[in-house]
């Protein structure tokens, strides 16, 4: 049977007043014609599949039509309230980034992972399970998963050493997280603190100093159980420049009364 339209087929429109004809062809022309809109957040999903630890590729159409033939070097994921620095090499994320975003997002064969682009190569990030139900996301690796508290993404550190032949002074490595940003302070891991002598009944001064060997006051304090730079960190990380992602080095140069530690910006060194 021929569904198809005759050619001179009208749509004809009643109304109390007068009638109206519409030929469906042009009417058809003139839809067909219409301007598409584009999403205001493009996505695109991956399927996790065997060795996906080393990496998945971006879609080739998704980097020519949202990234304008760019050739980006990292992405930004986003889960809760996380953030993970990922490496790009052509069109696939891979290296330690991606590793630990899949590690501590417990992707698996048979999962679906989708990334939604909020702006250039930052992602929000949804991961699925073979049940097509979403998995919830525990930003602490407790099974009561409990509300998320305060942390820069502390990835390692050299605790104090009492030798005098130490060639490292202690650290962490960590990553400016958005609350880093939103918030005038900057909390330090707790372990860290405690080792080195930083965790004390009242606030203290501080003194900060960046890449250029520039000195800056800050406030250091308890916040609840927590440790943090305080009045002085907002101005610092605006004259730094310090954007969400980066990794940075927070380096103790001297303690006592009154620390010294060295804010090693962007950095981009290997942690064992």
């Amino acid at each position: 049977m021929n569904c198809s339209p005759p050619t001179h087929a009208y749509l004809s429109v009643l109304s109390p007043h007068h009638h109206s004809h519409f030929c469906l062809p042009s009417l058809f022309y003139r839809i067909t014609a219409m301007k598409t809109i584009p999403p205001k957040n493009p996505h695109f999903f991956k399927p996790i599949h065997q060795g996906f630890k080393n990496g998945v590729d971006i879609p080739t159409a998704f980097l020519a039509k949202y990234l304008k033939g760019q050739a980006p070097k990292f992405a930004i994921l986003r889960r809760g309230d996380r953030s993970w620095r990922v490496k790009i090499r052509g069109d696939r994320m891979l290296g330690n980034g991606w590793e630990k975003f899949a590690a501590e997002n417990g992707l698996n064969v048979g999962y679906f992972v989708v990334f939604r682009q909020e702006r250039d190569t930052v992602f929000d990030v949804s991961v699925f399970e073979p049940s097509l139900c979403e998995r919830d996301y525990c930003p602490l690796p407790h099974a009561a998963c409990p509300l998320p508290q305060p942390s820069n993404n502390f990835r390692s550190y050299v605790p104090a050493t009492t030798s005098s032949l130490s060639a490292e002074n202690p650290h962490f490595v960590a990553t400016i997280q958005p609350y880093c940003l939103r918030k005038p302070n900057l909390y330090l891991p707790l372990e860290f603190a405690r080792s080195n002598g930083l965790v004390g009944e009242e606030k203290r001064e501080m003194i900060l100093r960046d890449d250029k060997e520039r000195s800056w006051p800050v406030v250091l304090g308890r916040m609840g159980r927590h440790v943090a730079l305080m009045r002085g960190w907002l101005a610092f990380q605006m004259a730094n420049g310090l954007k969400e992602g980066d990794e940075y080095k927070f380096e103790l140069i001297e303690s006592g009364k009154k620390p010294i530690a060295k804010f090693h910006c962007h950095f981009s060194g290997e942690e064992d």
